[in-house]
C-alpha cells in the first residue's frame, strides 16, 4: 500500500516511480517529499535560476544561510540562526505532544547541514540510530558522505 502511495504522488508531481520510492515517505498513509527529491523538483521549476548554502560561524554562534533567485526576481536570502533553531525544537516537541501525545516525544531534536546516504540516495537510517544510542553504526562502505554521520556523532556528543 505505501508503494502505491509514493508512486502515485510520484506521478502527480511528474517523478518517475523508481525515484518516487527513494524520495517520498509514506508516513500514516501520507507521502511527504523529503531529501534530494525536494530540491531536484525546486531545481525543474521554470522559475528557478540559481540558489546557494553556506554557513558561517561556530557552536552556538552558528548561521545557516540560503540565497535563492527566481527568474527576472531579486535574490531572496534567508538565515536559520542556532537560536532559532532551539525556537524550531521547542515547536516540534510542542507538535508531537499535542498531536502523538508526551510518549512520542523526543528527548532532543538535532539540526544538522546533511543527512547521511548511500551513494545511490537512501537515508542510513539505522546507523543514525546506532549513532544516537551511542552504539557502533555497522557497515558504513556505502556512505556517500562520511562527515555527514560525523556531523551527527558531534552532535549527539555536544
Amino acid at each position: 500500500e505505501n508503494v502505491l502511495v509514493a508512486i502515485q504522488m510520484g506521478a502527480e508531481l511528474g517523478i518517475a516511480p523508481m525515484q518516487s520510492l527513494s524520495g517520498i515517505a509514506v508516513i500514516n498513509g501520507r507521502g511527504a517529499v523529503w531529501g534530494d527529491l525536494m530540491l531536484a523538483i525546486v531545481m525543474a521549476h521554470p522559475a528557478y535560476e540559481s540558489h546557494k548554502e553556506w554557513v558561517v560561524g561556530d557552536g552556538e554562534a552558528r548561521t545557516a544561510h540560503c540565497q535563492v533567485k527566481r527568474r527576472g526576481q531579486e535574490v531572496h536570502e534567508a538565515t536559520f540562526s542556532m537560536a532559532d533553531a532551539k525556537k524550531a525544537e521547542a515547536a516540534i516537541m510542542k507538535v508531537v505532544d499535542d498531536q502523538l501525545g508526551a510518549v512520542a516525544r523526543p528527548a532532543r531534536v538535532r539540526f544538522v547541514q546533511v543527512l547521511p546516504k548511500t551513494r545511490s540516495g537512501k537515508l542510513l537510517r539505522r546507523a543514525i540510530q546506532a549513532v544516537c544510542e551511542g552504539r557502533d553504526p555497522g557497515d558504513l562502505t556505502t556512505m556517500e558522505d562520511p562527515a555527514a554521520l560525523q556531523q551527527i556523532m558531534d552532535s549527539v556528543v555536544s
